[in-house]
């Protein structure tokens, strides 16, 4: 189940890459929780640290990445600005 070469690399923390698992692999791990396999077991069988294996039966099963809401220095001033351009005329 473990690929030699990994397809997709994740940074899970700043100096730290790991593959990332598809969903087939994630929903496999899920499934070997429910009949009474062990992370650790689990872990071995997928050559992956057990930590992986536990944050994944964690958010059971696979959760997609969610982009952060950036802010910017020109968050709520958009009124302010309108009128200053149309003022000076652009």
């Amino acid at each position: 189940m473990h690929d030699e070469f990994p397809s997709k690399l994740v940074v899970t923390k700043p100096g730290r890459v790991e593959e990332m698992r598809s969903g087939e692999e994630v929903s496999a791990m899920v499934r070997l929780h429910e009949l009474g396999w062990g992370a650790k077991r689990i872990a071995q069988e997928f050559g992956c640290a057990r930590n992986t294996v536990r944050r994944y039966l964690r958010e059971g099963g696979v959760v997609p990445y969610r982009q952060p809401v950036r802010r910017t220095a020109f968050d709520g001033l958009d009124d302010w600005l309108r009128e200053r351009f149309f003022r000076h005329e652009g």
